[in-house]
């Protein structure tokens, strides 16, 4: 696990690549931890990584959370913070306290949104999969005991404290030669820059606890801000570890001949696909041109061929009328189709009208009910003819040869 803290995190400073981060590295069982400071370019890398917020980046917020649908929360709480906040709510982010629900007084947490968005795009940019988003301070659990840590914070020394009445912080010279309460079970501690300074103001001695060593007690806590809009759920991550592995794939030299192999093999299916398309329109041309020779040679009248199977299906009806035969779009052979399917008791009405042209028989006036009607439909489409209702009634004519038939 890879834990990283902003140097710094403030709406007006623009997070850039240069930008720098304390980072620890945790060492298998009771091995030193690795750390140190620098951009996100030059952070070790490892699979997991906890992103943890400076202490004055969060601000803690007591609120009695009325009972609601999960999707309102969000909602109320801008309502319920907006006259407590300094900042507009709309530019911060919030996160419940771990185990709060709706329908009973719980801690928010309130860090802004912009340079929290800004860190994580530039730490996923980086090829970091930021698994958590944890305060490096958060209120105690009720009845805890106070615990108190001094730190250096851009320059200026300030001592914390964190009680189950939230979190405050202060300047350390602002606490000079100010008496300070004793309480059963405090606990002092304070980075080892600011020690000396830390017990001469709070005139008390305090337990060395280093910021490397804060920043892994962080990771320790209950607290998980990847909520609402940065929410880090297991199906986020796998998105993220999927866009890391991508620009990896992309980017890192050792990948260049997987990368030079798979462009490789797209032009050559590519190429595939185009020598199998030009293939199959030369097929197609040459069965075009076959049944047009078919017609041509059986049927010499025609010079033009634009539809070969119609053309030569009207060329043999015409042969077939032309001998006295009967062709299936004939007014004897539609008649005689849909003789064959009525039933012989009559219970069917008869047409208004009966009309003959252009191979189509027209029953004007016919009404059959539906499932009758679905009836007549699938046995003339058996036998190859279609039946087919218009505004006027019903038209029968002869389906093309060679066209699917159910």
């Amino acid at each position: 696990m890879l834990i990283v803290c902003p140097v710094e995190f403030e709406a007006g400073a623009a997070v850039r690549p240069t930008s720098e981060l304390d980072w620890v590295q945790p060492g298998p069982d009771a091995a030193s931890p690795r750390h140190g400071r620098g951009p996100v370019s030059l952070l070790p890398r490892d699979d997991d990584v906890v992103l943890v917020l400076p202490p004055l980046a969060v601000s803690w917020h007591a609120v009695a959370l009325p009972r609601m649908p999960a999707n309102r929360v969000r909602a109320a709480l801008d309502g319920l913070l907006e006259d407590r906040l300094l900042d507009e709510v709309d530019q911060l982010h919030l996160a419940l306290e771990p185990g709060g629900r709706p329908g009973q007084t719980l801690w928010v947490a309130a860090c802004r949104r912009e340079p929290l968005a800004a860190w994580l795009t530039l730490l996923q940019e980086g090829g970091h999969r930021v698994v958590r988003i944890a305060p490096a301070l958060w209120p105690q659990a009720e009845g805890s005991p106070p615990l108190h840590w001094g730190f250096e914070w851009q320059g200026e020394a300030w001592v914390s404290r964190q009680d189950d009445q939230g979190v405050t912080c202060l300047p350390l010279a602002g606490m000079a030669n100010l008496p300070t309460p004793t309480e059963a079970g405090a606990r002092w501690m304070a980075d080892a820059p600011v020690a000396g300074a830390t017990e001469a103001a709070l005139q008390r001695p305090v337990s060395v606890v280093t910021w490397p060593q804060w920043l892994q007690r962080s990771t320790e806590g209950p607290w998980n801000l990847a909520q609402f809009g940065f929410s880090l759920s297991s199906s986020a991550r796998q998105g993220q570890k999927i866009g890391q592995w991508w620009q990896q794939f992309w980017r890192a030299p050792a990948w260049r001949p997987a990368r030079l192999g798979l462009a490789g093999l797209v032009v050559v299916q590519l190429l595939g696909l185009n020598l199998a398309a030009q293939q199959e329109r030369r097929s197609q041309a040459a069965q075009r041109a076959a049944i047009d020779q078919v017609l041509q040679q059986n049927f010499p009248a025609v010079t033009l061929v634009l539809d070969a199977p119609v053309q030569m299906q009207r060329e043999v009806e015409r042969l077939q009328r032309s001998a006295g035969v009967l062709g299936r779009s004939d007014l004897e052979s539609l008649l005689a189709a849909l003789g064959a399917v009525l039933p012989d008791n009559g219970a069917l009405p008869t047409p208004d009208q009966i009309a003959f042209r252009d191979g189509q028989l027209r029953l004007d006036g016919w009404r059959v009910e539906a499932a009758r009607l679905q009836g007549l439909q699938d046995g003339l489409a058996q036998a190859g003819w279609r039946l087919q209702t218009d505004s006027e009634g019903l038209v029968l004519t002869a389906l093309p040869t060679g066209e699917a038939r159910p």
